[in-house]
This record gives C-alpha cells, structure tokens and sequence, in this order.
C-alpha cells in the first residue's frame, strides 16, 4: 500500500493584511471555539514575529486553521532554532535578535501548548557566548542540558554551547561547556548545518562541510562520542567521519530518532535516511533510502512516536509556504514508489524559520 507524505500549508501566510497584521486561518473548528486540545506542533514566523501551533499533529491535506498564535515579548524578530520539551511542555526559541537593541537570546515558554496570545517568557537566557545566530539546538532532558550551535569569538570557527540545569536557568548564564569541534584532519569546522545529541550513546552529530582539496568539498557528519563529557580545555575529536554527498547543494538539516538508531539527512528536496548510525563506518555512506519531497527543504523535525518526519517548505519566489508531514517516517521510500506527496500551495512570502513537535 502507498505510505502517504500528507503535504500541508499551516496557515495563509500572505505577509500582512491591510493593518500590518499577520493573516492566518481560523481554527477549523470556528473562529471563536477553543482549540481540541493541546499544540504539538510549533512554528516560527519570523516576519510577523509570531509562533503559530497546532493541536492535530497529523491534519489532512489542505490548508489548516492555526490553533494558537503565540505573540508578544516571548517570540522575537528573528527565530532560528526551535526545541520542544513535550513532558515539561516548555518551548525553547533561540532569538538572534538581529534589530538594533536587541540581544541574542534563548527564549522558554512554559505551558507552551495551551500559550495563545501577546505572551512574555517564562526565563530567558542570555550569554555573551552567543556571539553569532543560533542556527540550530539539541536537548538532552534526562541530563537537563542544552547544546546550542554558536562560533568562536576570536577565530570564528564553529563551537557547542553547553548549558547545564537548563530547565531552570535564567538571565546572565555563562555555559559549562564551550565546546571547539574539529573535524577527521584535524582542521577546525567553520560552520555547523545543523546538530543531533543521541542520549542513548552519547554521541553529538553535526553536518558540516570538509575540505577535500582539489577535488572540492564534501558534505559530512561528524559523530562526536562521549558528548556530555566534552569540554572546554581540548577541542572535540570525532571518531567517525561520514561523507554524504558533494557540497553545494544547500544547508543539510538533521534530525534524529535516538531509540531506533536513525537519521534523518536534507539533500536539496531529499531527505536521506540512515539506519543503524552508531555503527556507521567513517568514508563515503550509501543511505539506507530517500524520501522525495519536491520542494527543497528549510528546516526538519521528528515525532518518532508518531512516526512522522516533518518539514518546512518556504520559497518566497513560488510565494511556498507550509509543512510536509511524511507519515511512515522510518520505512518511507520513494525509491521503491512508495511515498506520494500532496501540497496545498499559500499565496504567501513569508519566511517560516523553526519548527519543533512533540514526539
């Protein structure tokens, strides 16, 4: 039988209405109901410096009525990274704070599945560690850590953010780590694509782009083992290097199923999958299979549960914006046939930055 990939558009993102607000469908069940029960999904509207949720985390095709429309001095003007803690039901948002003023931050909501409305932050965090945008962060809740992707202040080059007893630090917070990677040579990484912490094996992953001389560049992931006991006095070393593809082809978001051994890898409109990868060997990896989604990829999230493998879709030149959900996550295969995709197309252009879900 086919395992559909149910493309949605979240909302009508068509910029603004004629007052300068943000347009988004109602809920689908009326304007004025209350939603049918808690967010599980969330995602970053960074223009209209809103966070849209969603209560049904598996809708049907078609455009879909938001549930809650987070707003106020809890979201920011520019959002990159999005972690959801399902069983604290606490949001963290990483806000670069790119307007004049404005501080880099980390944003937590608590409640975060029933917040709606103008809201303020439960905490923030803020660090003159933050010296770059926050592209992307992990969370490893069982050890109260966070591990935010930043850069050097000196050098540039890309380092791991280490925040400890996250889930009740605030204001001014030095972190515990500050982690400096390098890669298989021995050449420090200048840029991290995005980054995935198994807490079972204790490995911190990162995509990343290596050089290979003449021959160019090369899209890898780097396994980091040990992560939480990486520190501040010695460079990260990884153990295995593993090479998936040319460089060139756009930023490779990753995500992660920790129980099942599992990556999840952005290629243009692919997403690649690797099965078994705390025993993949270093060099060239053939992916177990790919999922074709037509449109090229701005951000990926995970319900393993649910099994369902989430994307944002946002190409302001189409006016595209939405998310795909891909039911069947960890055995979709477009190479056998087996994936079809619909999408509902938004006349919007607005920028969807993040988004994070509940598992």
């Amino acid at each position: 039988p086919l395992l559909p990939v149910i493309a949605i558009t979240i909302a009508i993102l068509s910029g603004c209405d004629r007052g300068g607000q943000s347009v988004y469908l109602p809920p689908s069940n009326g304007a004025s109901a209350p939603p049918a029960g808690p967010s599980k999904t969330f995602v970053a509207d960074s223009d209209n410096r809103v966070i849209a949720s969603f209560a049904n985390a598996d809708p049907p095709a078609g455009e879909v009525g938001v549930d809650r429309l987070i707003s106020g001095s809890a979201v920011g003007n520019f959002m990159e990274a999005l972690v959801y803690d399902a069983i604290a039901d606490r949001l963290y948002v990483a806000d670069d704070g790119v307007f004049p003023g404005v501080a880099r931050s980390i944003t937590i909501i608590d409640n975060a599945s029933i917040a709606n409305g103008p809201s303020s932050a439960s905490r923030q965090i803020r660090s003159t560690a933050l010296n770059r945008s926050t592209t992307t962060m992990s969370l490893d809740a069982a050890n109260d850590l966070l591990y935010v992707n930043n850069s050097d202040a000196s050098s540039g080059n890309a380092v791991v953010l280490v925040f400890s007893g996250i889930s009740t630090a605030s204001n001014d917070v030095v972190p515990d780590q500050v982690i400096a990677l390098i890669d298989y040579s021995g050449t420090p990484v200048s840029n991290v694509g995005a980054m995935h912490v198994d807490t079972i094996n204790d490995i911190l992953y990162v995509s990343t782009s290596v050089s290979r001389g003449p021959a160019g560049f090369a899209d890898v992931i780097l396994a980091y083992p040990n992560a939480s006991l990486l520190n501040t006095a010695a460079p990260a070393i990884p153990n295995r290097e593993m090479e998936i593809g040319i460089a060139g082809g756009g930023r490779r978001w990753i995500v992660g199923d920790t129980v099942n051994d599992r990556l999840f890898v952005s290629s243009g409109s692919k997403v690649l999958v690797f099965d078994f990868l705390s025993f993949l060997p270093s060099g060239i990896t053939t992916p177990a299979r790919a999922i074709e989604l037509t449109y090229a990829i701005a951000g990926l999230a995970l319900a393993p549960l649910g099994d369902r493998l989430y994307s944002i879709v946002s190409d302001p030149f189409i006016q595209l914006n939405g998310v795909i959900i891909v039911n069947n996550a960890s055995s979709a295969n477009s190479d056998n046939g087996d994936v079809t995709t619909k999408f509902a197309v938004s006349p919007g252009s607005n920028r969807l930055s993040a988004i994070a879900v509940a598992p």
